[in-house]
């Protein structure tokens, strides 16, 4: 499913489910509703796994064709007794994905197509000065073959390293270090981690269990890593997790966030903490795509910048080549 069909089906489920219905109630309720092939199938895995035993979490996951972070959202909503919260979130995540994907295909569109035309309109020129339309146009399709490779080996890459992130603090932190990307990326994982945390405390599973399945859900390498080595350690020896948290200095959550989170552990305000939290690190996110978007189109407009500038030397150098030769003295007009 993409993730305006997931935006769409997590929020009937959201609905649903925090109008009392059970899950697999819900699950019948929205396929009366003759939802698209994808989420069919996926409600139809999720009542027959809940019907046959299986938990929600395992139930989704059976169904197929939803992420590991979504698998753990589910399931730390599941044990939390906040199913709906857990619905809610992930439909608000994949709406703001969908959005995010949205803008910043149409903000490419005009430099794509100015970047096909900086390809295309100095080989006419070309072909007719060197009389050679075969060569030109097998050099155009071999500049847009080259551009079109270069982007389906970026966002190969980007996936595969977005996949290992989860678990892996090293391609988390690699990913983290990518202008305006790395930000956007934090911002969601913080948002999930604050909304988890939120929804395990309410539930009354105490903060360990709670820090441990928020870490998990946070879809980040670093901020797992964070937590199970500096956070954990902590509470299990009878201290409270803020001042772990304060000691991180901002590598992996914000000073503002550490503060607030000690002050409200000391105040028995966490949970009321960290929904507002969950609220403005989703702000932040929103904030960082809108900058993305913007700034995307701009790493085009260079690349055509620079074509073009190219195209110009390599039409000047066929131009000035035949009289180079006759003042040398060995070429001809």
């Amino acid at each position: 499913m993409h993730d305006a069909a997931k935006a769409q089906l997590y929020h009937e489920l959201a609905k649903l489910s925090g109008a009392g219905f059970p899950i697999t109630q819900a699950a019948e309720t929205a396929l009366d509703a003759r939802p698209p092939a994808d989420q069919r199938r996926f409600l139809e895995g999720l009542k027959s796994g809940i019907e046959g035993g299986a938990r929600l979490s395992g139930a989704a996951d059976a169904a197929g064709d939803i992420s590991p972070l979504e698998v753990s959202v589910l399931r730390a909503a599941e044990e939390g007794g906040r199913i709906p919260e857990g619905f809610g979130h992930l439909a608000r995540y994949f709406e703001m994905r969908h959005k995010a994907a949205r803008k910043i295909r149409a903000g490419l569109v005009y430099p794509a197509v100015l970047l096909h035309l900086a390809v295309l309109l100095p080989a006419l020129p070309k072909a007719a000065m060197s009389r050679d339309i075969g060569g030109t146009a097998i050099g155009v399709a071999t500049t847009l073959f080259a551009a079109y490779a270069l982007v389906c080996v970026g966002v190969l890459a980007y996936r595969r390293l977005s996949r290992s992130a989860r678990d892996s603090r090293g391609a988390d932190s690699l990913l983290r270090r990518i202008p305006m990307v790395g930000k956007t990326r934090h911002a969601f994982a913080l948002s999930r981690f604050a909304e988890v945390l939120r929804i395990g405390l309410l539930s009354g599973r105490g903060p360990l269990k709670s820090l441990r399945s928020a870490a998990d859900a946070s879809g980040s390498g670093t901020i797992r890593d964070a937590v199970a080595t500096e956070v954990l350690p902590e509470i299990e020896s009878g201290h409270p997790a803020g001042p772990a948290l304060l000691a991180d200095r901002g590598r992996n959550f914000p000073p503002t966030f550490a503060r607030a989170y000690a002050t409200a552990e000391e105040s028995g305000t966490l949970d009321t903490e960290m929904g507002r939290w969950a609220t403005a690190f989703a702000g932040q996110a929103e904030t960082a795509i809108d900058r993305l978007s913007a700034a995307a189109p701009k790493v085009i407009y260079f690349g055509v910048v620079i074509l073009v500038v190219w195209q110009i030397f390599q039409l000047a150098g066929m131009y000035f080549a035949p009289i180079q030769g006759l003042m040398d003295g060995t070429g001809s007009f």
